[in-house]
C-alpha cells in the first residue's frame, strides 16, 4: 500500500523542506505547488517508510513549530510504485522498521472502538446460552457458550489483527 503526504510549509521553507525529500530514494512522484500564503509539496512513500519520512520531516519541525503533514492511504497508484530494488524477493522478511507511526495507530485505534450493537447482541447471547448450560447442568451449553464469546472476541479483535498481521509489527 502507498501513502501520499502532503506537507504545507511557509514559502520560506518550502526549498529546504523540498531538497531534503529529494535526497530520500524511499520518496516518489515529488511535487511542488506554491499558493498564496503558503507552499504544498506532495510525494508518495511506501506504506512501509511512512514512518521514516515523519521523523525525517520532525527533525526539521515540520508539523510541529510551522506547516502541517496530512497522510493519506492511496487504494493505488498509476504508474505503480515499486516496493522492493532489483529483483523480487522470495520470502518476505519483517523487520523492526515495518511498522506504523504513532499518529496512525491512535487514528486507526481510535476509529475502531466504538461499542457496536453487534457486540452487545453476541455477548448478550453467549451469556443467555451459559446461562441455560449451568441452570440445567449441561455442559454442552456452557461449551457453546464459550464457543460464542470466542466469536465475540474474533469480532472485536479485528483491530489488533489489521495492526499485528496487516502491518506486520508495530514498535
Amino acid at each position: 500500500m502507498v501513502r501520499q503526504i502532503t506537507i504545507t510549509v511557509p514559502h520560506e521553507k518550502v526549498a529546504g523542506i523540498r531538497d531534503v525529500l529529494h535526497k530520500q530514494s524511499i520518496v516518489h512522484h515529488l511535487e511542488v505547488y506554491r499558493g498564496d500564503t503558503a507552499s504544498m509539496i506532495i510525494c508518495k512513500v511506501v506504506n512501509k517508510k511512512t514512518d521514516e519520512i515523519l521523523q525525517l520531516l520532525a527533525r526539521y519541525s515540520v508539523g510541529i513549530r510551522y506547516g502541517h503533514i496530512d497522510v493519506v492511504a492511496l487504494t493505488s497508484t498509476k504508474p505503480r510504485i515499486a516496493t522492493f530494488r532489483g529483483t523480487k524477493p522470495k520470502t518476505h522478511r519483517f523487520m523492526v522498521t515495518d511498522r506504523m507511526s504513532y499518529d496512525e495507530m491512535v487514528d486507526f485505534i481510535d476509529s475502531q472502538i466504538h461499542l457496536t450493537f453487534d457486540y452487545l447482541a453476541l455477548i448478550a447471547v453467549g451469556a443467555m446460552i451459559c446461562a441455560g448450560g449451568l441452570l440445567t447442568n449441561s455442559a454442552v451449553n456452557v461449551v457453546a457458550s464459550m464457543v460464542c464469546f470466542l466469536i465475540i472476541i474474533i469480532y472485536s479483535s479485528k483491530l489488533i489483527m489489521e495492526i499485528c498481521i496487516g502491518h506486520y509489527c508495530i514498535q
